[in-house]
């Protein structure tokens, strides 16, 4: 079954991220914060209300998102950390490669965002960011550009499972791109691991977590 309001919705997101890179990146104190919020919690919310509403319940969204299964909170643990342990590999190999393709085009496409620069000096505060941070990267990117994909492709395009990692790891980079090429390359291959993460978990909740823990610790240090 087609799900029309879930496809606008997620086009209507697309903008928004993409978007980042013209205005985000200007703001600072209150206004980014007031901003960011908006972006990553306020509008994903409405649109998914929105367009889950007529299609069925959002509990019932993860019994019909395509490959879920229902597991054990234990074997649920157990794919958070190797997912978590899979991201901290992908990223340390990520770095080393984004540094080599900003070495070899230092002028292509110049950082406009960085959140760590937003972040603040430390205490309460930063702890306080960091973790906002990880909860709106892991729960929203993962339950959009890993699920939310997953299920429109197989409507719409292909069921493909090497269609989706591929897709998924272009989207994921690029919607980085407020953060320079190297952002681009250092997600994209996240979001080339994290789609297969999803093929072989077959949930979205060790994802999640994973996502979330690498985010928070990053932010963090």
């Amino acid at each position: 079954m087609k799900h029309d309001k879930l496809l606008q919705a997620f086009v209507a997101y697309l903008v928004v991220v993409y978007s980042k890179r013209f205005w985000l990146g200007d703001l600072n104190g209150l206004q980014f914060w007031l901003a960011d919020v908006l972006c990553f919690v306020v509008i994903p919310v409405v649109l998914m209300a929105w367009s889950f509403r007529p299609v069925f319940p959002f509990k019932e969204f993860q019994k019909k998102m395509p490959h879920e299964r229902t597991v054990g909170y234990g074997t649920l643990a157990f794919y958070a950390v190797i997912c978590f342990l899979a991201l901290i590999a992908v990223h340390r190999c990520s770095l080393i490669v984004a540094a080599k393709v900003m070495n070899s085009y230092p002028d292509v496409l110049p950082q406009k965002l960085s959140y760590t620069s937003k972040l603040p000096g430390g205490g309460e505060l930063k702890f306080i960011a960091a973790l906002y941070f990880g909860l709106t990267a892991g729960i929203v990117e993962e339950f959009l550009f890993r699920g939310v994909l997953k299920k429109l492709l197989g409507d719409y395009i292909s069921k493909s499972n090497l269609v989706f990692v591929v897709l998924s790891a272009v989207i994921f980079g690029t919607i980085h791109w407020a953060a320079g090429l190297s952002s681009i390359v250092a997600t994209g291959m996240a979001g080339l691991l994290l789609a297969m993460l999803y093929l072989w978990t077959k949930d979205l909740r060790p994802l999640m977590a994973g996502h979330f823990l690498l985010d928070f610790f990053i932010y963090l240090r």
